[in-house]
């Protein structure tokens, strides 16, 4: 999940910047919105596509099946995720006043007088100090009169549903809060707002200066709705500048943001797709030989086995002992009844054996990071040794995903920088395959 977090943080941040830098000083209002909006819309599927999963590689080697690990039983304790509380309570909060300002402005609407509409409704009321808009409805106050040009600015932010924008934004913030280039996001796209709408009234035919002064007489005037778009919003002095500004080709502008957009976004896929390695699904057990026709390996793995009851068990409440034998199954068409050559295969070796490498899983494994489970959970991994013995990849399945997570850490815990001895065929070390099942009893 950390991953996913850190792709939907860098997405979103990376691309405010590329806004900041190439577009934001330009005029391309409409452009601007919708790459806003994009940024907004694409940022949290970082955190919930599922990625597909690659499956281990099928080798054609030695595989060898080790015995079932067993760790004790486990009480299961009532563990306080004091980050998940905090964030929903955050986010609870957000909720409540993103509802209660939306019954503000519903209340306010049904005490407001109507004074004109169509497509677009004017309504007033004594309580509003300054216009503003709310989807398709402009609110005016009732004391005083209001200019022309203050009108056609709210007309063009209900014609264009900014509204849906605002409410849009205001949702996705109520749920990523945490996220620091949401705000500024936020920011860009109701200046964008701003601009578009001042644009508007422009083309009507006013001249710059005199909106300006306009603009200037509703500065002081606050509305405390946040989710409406009103005409003396902030960043008055950017928006002077943006009505003078001459219109210039932003093409390449748009078009190399919409590169990095796409580049951006790809980049961030691939980092929150790296969170997908705990739950790869492990190739398929191959099929056996038939008995009469087993190597002699068989005979010094039950021997192996038998001489590892023999010895010292692991503490009962981490490690059970093993209850099965452990098999080495390959690819290897079985030979012909005439044939007299047997071929050798011996597995690869954990330094200190077998034993070492099942009692070092057993104490790295940490329980306490497996929330919520309940019964007995089930995984199996698989260790992939070159013939170098070095350890080249470790696949985990299973149904519970922390505790596919856990086991994960702890075989790279225990297997980073090790060498084992590798597994060889008729003497010459080859590629094997290292599979451990795991169960534990959670009560």
């Amino acid at each position: 999940m950390e991953s996913k977090v850190f792709g939907f943080l860098l997405f979103s941040g990376t691309g405010w910047l590329v806004y900041r830098l190439l577009l934001s000083r330009g005029k391309g209002f409409v452009f601007n919105r919708f790459y806003l909006l994009a940024l907004f819309l694409c940022a949290p599927q970082l955190l919930w596509i599922e990625f597909p999963t690659t499956a281990a590689p099928t080798l054609r080697n030695i595989v060898t099946e080790m015995p079932t690990l067993e760790l004790g039983k486990t009480e299961t304790v009532a563990v306080v995720d004091y980050l998940s509380i905090f964030y929903w309570t955050v986010t609870a909060v957000l909720l409540l006043r993103f509802a209660m300002q939306l019954l503000r402005i519903r209340q306010l609407k049904s005490a407001s007088k109507p004074i004109g509409g169509g497509a677009i409704k004017i309504v007033s009321n004594g309580k509003i100090e300054q216009a503003f808009c709310f989807m398709r409805t402009i609110f005016l106050p009732a004391d005083r009169p209001t200019e022309e040009a203050v009108i056609r600015h709210e007309e063009a932010h209900a014609a264009q549903l900014h509204s849906l924008d605002v409410l849009a934004v205001e949702l996705l913030i109520c749920f990523f809060w945490f996220n620091p280039f949401f705000y500024l996001l936020r920011r860009e796209l109701r200046n964008v707002h701003e601009y578009l709408a001042d644009e508007a009234v422009l083309s009507t035919g006013l001249a710059a200066e005199a909106y300006c002064t306009i603009l200037l007489n509703h500065i002081n005037k606050e509305n405390p709705l946040q989710l409406t778009s009103e005409f003396n919003f902030i960043n008055t002095k950017k928006r002077f500048i943006m009505m003078t500004k001459p219109n210039k080709n932003t093409r390449l502008a748009k078009s190399l943001s919409a590169a990095l957009f796409a580049v951006i976004f790809a980049q961030s896929v691939s980092i929150s797709a790296q969170n997908k390695d705990a739950r790869v699904q492990a190739a398929p057990l191959q099929q056996k030989s038939n008995p009469s026709e087993q190597s002699q390996f068989r005979k010094k793995a039950v021997a192996e086995r038998n001489e590892l009851n023999k010895e010292i068990p692991v503490r009962q409440e981490t490690l059970a002992a093993a209850r099965t034998e452990a098999v080495v199954e390959t690819d290897v068409a079985p030979q012909s009844s005439s044939s007299t050559e047997v071929q050798e295969q011996i597995p690869a070796e954990y330094p200190g054996g077998i034993n070492t490498f099942r009692q070092k899983v057993a104490q790295q494994f940490n329980v306490g990071t497996i929330e919520r489970v309940s019964g007995i959970v089930k995984a199996a991994a698989e260790i992939k040794i070159d013939a170098a013995g070095n350890v080249t990849d470790i696949a985990v399945r299973g149904e519970n995903e922390t505790f596919n997570n856990e086991l994960l850490r702890t075989l790279h815990a225990v297997t980073d920088g090790v060498v084992w001895k590798p597994a060889t065929e008729d003497g010459k070390a080859v590629t094997s395959l290292f599979r451990l099942p795991i169960t534990m009893n959670f009560e």
